[in-house]
């Protein structure tokens, strides 16, 4: 089913299993509550979703701390994601699949038709070729596991803005 950019939130809400909003507080500088367009303008635009709080923080410092790239915003769920991403100049999201109401795989065509420039690169544990599929059908732009070193990562972000489409290596 298409969903319009108006529509997104609906979908996920219909979607949505059981969340509790600030489940993992993100009031923290460099997490969810730093305006995303403070990113505008500063090389790569790069989002994550994720409900680890520490990965999270990780994430963002390795982000902000290479030249060329910029932590645009950091959330625990898709939920909180979708209305700042709808304002947002995110070039690359980087999406985990295990979230707290709406798992990152199912959330791919709602952000998509959010954010129709933006490229998804799903972040996870799980290197099956069966919930790799699924995210690439959904829409995912590429898909790394979590061991992925830093450089690897901050190379697999440029390859997705570029128009590639990054595996890690243990699943391609």
């Amino acid at each position: 089913a298409d969903v319009d950019e108006e529509s997104g939130i609906e979908v996920l809400a219909a979607m949505k299993r059981r969340v509790q909003p600030g489940d993992v507080a993100v009031d923290e500088p460099g997490i969810g509550n730093r305006a995303v367009s403070e990113a505008i303008g500063r090389g790569h635009r790069v989002a994550i979703i994720d409900d680890d709080r520490a990965l999270l923080d990780s994430l963002s410092r390795i982000i902000d701390a290479a030249e060329g790239f910029r932590c645009a915003g950091a959330f625990p769920c898709v939920e909180e994601a979708l209305p700042a991403l709808r304002t947002a100049a995110v070039d690359v999201l980087l999406l985990d699949i295990q979230l707290p109401g709406v798992p990152g795989d199912q959330a791919l065509e709602a952000l998509r038709a959010v954010c129709p420039e933006m490229r998804i690169l799903m972040l996870t544990v799980f290197s099956d070729r069966d919930r790799l599929f699924t995210c690439i059908c959904n829409g995912a732009h590429g898909y790394l596991l979590k061991s992925t070193p830093p450089a690897q990562l901050l190379d697999a972000i440029r390859a997705a803005r570029d128009g590639g489409s990054p595996f890690s290596p243990e699943i391609a």
